[in-house]
């Protein structure tokens, strides 16, 4: 619902953007706001620059990632696509009375993707003898053909071409941006994974399908490094569950024994804890939540929780069943309702 409820207001908005921004298209997607993980490609060649791996991860490795079942989105850091660059030389830009505007409107008008369509084309009712189809060169590839683009004419033939007053060269759309790794140049990809997907599964599939890549097309001399992914943040807290559970299972059996003297007691509070856990596992796989950092630290707590309520309670009892002599059915009621409140 979200989703379509943002799809509506870009709609309502589109006529609003620019016309570029209508012909490169409009995406709306969903994934989480946290990174995935961080995937650079690199290569020991000298001769492969940032330009050429940023190139080769969008067409090779960008689009089988996406692919991949809980992969959001999945971008490369910087925009080093290849762009056509003029650098307009100031001082002939005034001589010959010349903005940027004027440049830019010669190159829409000139280098452009269009349908000319044909001419003399057969209308059905009579006929044809000629039709000429007409064909459109659309946008340059070379600077060589980008200098030839013209910017001014006058009446004796003479033509003020945009290599005249600029220097045109194929490199990349930005520059703003670097990425390295181990001083050298790599394409950093960065994934988010969709809401409600499981993180270790979405890692393991991704770092699957890279060495697959690697294995099938990587020139010689690329490679690739995962510098960063939450698994380790998970398996980090799903040690921190164990660990703490294992500290629970033996402070709780100490302190109970210790002050109460009492075996039965002390077992109560500490099958409590692992019953609660299997209790909260079912409730979660009703309700399709996953394990990830927010339920693990919620684990965490929650063990800290139902440890101290089981201490209180089975002391509790353990006081009323000797103090009052009442059966143990009896005494866990009116303890409940003493310091039910409370806990």
């Amino acid at each position: 619902v979200a989703v379509m409820n943002v799809n509506n207001r870009v709609n309502m908005v589109k006529n609003q953007l620019p016309p570029i921004v209508e012909r490169e298209g409009i995406i709306v997607m969903q994934n989480m706001t946290s990174m995935l993980m961080y995937v650079n490609i690199f290569s020991k060649d000298p001769n492969v620059d940032q330009n050429f791996l940023y190139n080769y991860a969008t067409v090779n490795v960008l689009n089988e990632i996406k692919r991949i079942p809980g992969v959001g989105r999945a971008t490369i850091l910087g925009n080093r696509s290849y762009a056509m660059r003029v650098e307009l030389k100031l001082d002939r830009m005034r001589a010959y009375k010349l903005d940027a505007e004027a440049v830019m409107e010669a190159l829409n008008e000139q280098s452009m993707i269009g349908s000319p369509g044909r001419l003399g084309q057969a209308t059905g009712q009579t006929s044809q003898s000629l039709e000429y189809v007409l064909t459109w060169v659309g946008r340059y590839k070379t600077p060589e053909e980008y200098e030839q683009i013209i910017l001014k004419s006058n009446p004796e033939g003479e033509i003020l071409r945009l290599g005249d007053v600029a220097n045109v060269s194929l490199g990349s759309s930005f520059y703003d941006l670097y990425s390295d790794i181990d001083g050298l140049p790599s394409a950093a990809i960065v994934l988010k994974q969709t809401p409600g997907s499981n993180a270790a599964q979405v890692i393991k599939k991704v770092k699957a399908k890279v060495a697959e890549i690697k294995q099938e097309s990587f020139p010689p001399g690329m490679d690739y490094a995962v510098t960063y992914d939450v698994s380790h943040f998970l398996d980090a807290s799903i040690e921190k569950v164990l660990h703490t559970l294992f500290e629970a299972f033996i402070l709780v059996s100490l302190v109970v024994y210790l002050f109460l003297g009492d075996f039965r007691s002390t077992l109560i509070p500490t099958l409590a804890v692992p019953v609660s856990l299997i209790g909260t596992f079912f409730f979660m796989l009703m309700f399709g939540m996953s394990i990830n950092l927010i339920t693990l630290f919620a684990l965490v707590l929650a063990i800290g929780v139902v440890v101290d309520d089981a201490i209180v309670v089975v002391e509790a009892v353990h006081e009323k069943m000797h103090t009052k002599h009442l059966g143990p059915y009896q005494a866990t009621r009116e303890v409940v309702h003493e310091i039910s409140g409370a806990i």
